[in-house]
């Protein structure tokens, strides 16, 4: 059994928190398997809080890290090394490694289906990192005639847009300004700021509970 975590900050109770709740998963669950290993990547090595000296025998017998800085650059050594690394590569490379990514796995996966959730994973990164472009500027980019899930990309670019909503709302700008500044639905921006309203009244509420008995 695999638990996997990506970190790109340093936390330090990074180990004190995974391990906790590997443990917890083990009560919960009770898998069958008796082999497990905590599999970390960084995607750079001073980013790693090293384990406190209690966990040592677990660090010995269940702990992998890799440093994805310190991997070969070459993309074809590995898809899956290429992928992983497309998570942290600054802006600036990530659209030409996206499209070496894409080629590879064209050439790699015959199988059509696995090759659409392959590309359609690589295309979810590149749509995270680039956020403020449309789909059609992220199909230019990685050179695709069509995105493979285009109801994901439009669902993760109007939630990525939808996190400016209240920055435009402390400058003054009514909702129908944002919905055709941002080219969202008026009423997808009404609801998004009322629920985001009543996360926020939760949160105060909570916090002057503590305070105040």
């Amino acid at each position: 059994m695999y638990f996997v975590e990506l970190q790109t900050y340093k936390d330090e109770e990074f180990y004190e928190r995974l391990f906790g709740e590997i443990f917890v998963y083990f009560r919960q669950y009770k898998p069958a398997n008796s082999d497990w290993y905590a599999i970390v990547i960084y995607d750079k090595r001073i980013h790693e809080t090293p384990p406190h000296p209690r966990y040592q025998a677990l660090v010995e017998q269940h702990l992998r890290c890799i440093y994805l800085n310190e991997l070969s650059t070459r993309t074809e050594d590995s898809l899956a090394i290429g992928i992983a690394k497309l998570f942290v590569e600054a802006p600036t490379k990530a659209t030409s490694l996206a499209q070496q990514l894409i080629t590879k796995a064209r050439e790699d996966f015959p199988d059509e289906n696995l090759q659409k959730k392959v590309l359609a994973f690589i295309q979810a990164i590149v749509f995270y990192k680039f956020p403020n472009l449309t789909l059609e500027e992220i199909e230019a980019m990685l050179d695709l005639d069509e995105l493979t899930n285009i109801r994901l990309y439009k669902s993760i670019w109007e939630k990525s847009r939808l996190k400016l909503t209240p920055k435009l709302r402390d400058r003054g700008m009514s909702v129908q300004e944002m919905a055709e500044l941002l080219e969202i639905d008026i009423e997808v921006i009404r609801k998004y700021l009322r629920e985001n309203f009543q996360r926020l009244r939760v949160s105060l509420t909570t916090s002057i509970e503590r305070i105040v008995p």
